[in-house]
């Protein structure tokens, strides 16, 4: 997490830098290029800030409080949604897109020092056994089995990997969010078409449209916790994709502004439950539970 904190801050202050030069120093192609790269390498350091953040709720909080701790993070999110869009546009035009984009930079390190005050606990290192005939040796054999750097990364990935195939459950799971993933960027690419073309609306309407998803999440992230002590993690999570599913394909169908708040603000209430639901059901304790019953 603090890796990719860390890379997107450079990598946003480095497009700010690119910003702040004096109009016709680099060609248009140029600033253009600069700024498609620079979504693509924040956007796949996000890859691995999320997931990280996931594994370190599980660390942090106890298998009982986890629902909990998802609903929080997806209301504390969705709170971000909401405020954001009303702060952007006067952040935009007050202050110039220049120094938005130094703030956006700041606020990446602001995340890394938050980051760097939270202390997980320790976890062993996993290593092979060692014979009792070579006990004498064992602090060197440990030292040497260890991985670490590079060689650590790796061994977790192919595990992981390893996990994903001999696991129908994982698989089915990590194919969900694929395909989910794969629908949510195109609604992301295509509605502010959406909102000009269908729905007949200025496009100033789409941080509106983005506001009522919010206040929907968090409903929903208060409705996950309530759920959490009554329905199991995957009933949580397969009925609140379908609603979810239900949801967007009304709100494709939609030809009014008016209605479309409303739609996006109903489907962030079953998206919020399944964000929530999510981690723990991912948990190992979770799996735990689950598999021995």
């Amino acid at each position: 997490m603090l890796g990719a904190d860390l890379a997107r801050a450079v990598l946003i202050g480095l497009l700010t830098a690119v910003a702040f030069l004096p109009d016709g120093t680099l060609p248009d192609t140029a600033v253009l290029v600069a700024v498609y790269a620079t979504v693509l390498l924040t956007t796949a350091a996000a890859q691995f800030f999320n997931p990280a953040r996931f594994a370190l709720i599980s660390e942090l909080v106890e298998p009982g409080q986890r629902a909990r701790a998802a609903g929080i993070g997806q209301a504390t999110q969705a709170i971000a949604v909401i405020a954001g869009p009303p702060l952007a546009a006067p952040l935009l035009f007050s202050v110039g897109v220049r120094w938005a984009l130094l703030l956006n930079a700041v606020s990446f390190l602001v995340s890394l020092a938050a980051i760097r005050a939270v202390r997980p606990p320790d976890r062993p290192a996993p290593v092979a056994p060692i014979s009792p005939v070579a006990a004498d040796a064992a602090p060197k054999a440990l030292a040497a089995r260890a991985p670490s750097g590079a060689a650590a990364v790796r061994e977790e990935f192919v595990a992981g990997l390893r996990m994903v195939t001999r696991s129908r459950p994982v698989t089915a799971l990590v194919a969900t969010i694929a395909l989910v993933t794969i629908g949510a960027d195109a609604l992301n690419s295509l509605n502010v078409f959406f909102v000009t073309e269908n729905l007949g609306a200025a496009s100033r309407w789409y941080g509106t449209l983005e506001m009522a998803l919010g206040f929907g999440l968090i409903a929903g992230a208060l409705g996950a916790t309530w759920l959490a002590g009554r329905l199991s993690g995957a009933r949580v999570f397969s009925t609140g994709l379908v609603l979810t599913g239900i949801g967007l394909v009304a709100y494709s169908r939609l030809t009014g502004l008016g209605p479309a708040i409303v739609v996006l603000a109903v489907v962030g209430i079953p998206l919020a439950a399944v964000n929530a639901a999510l981690p723990p059901y991912c948990s190992p304790t979770y799996r735990s539970r689950t598999s021995a019953g």
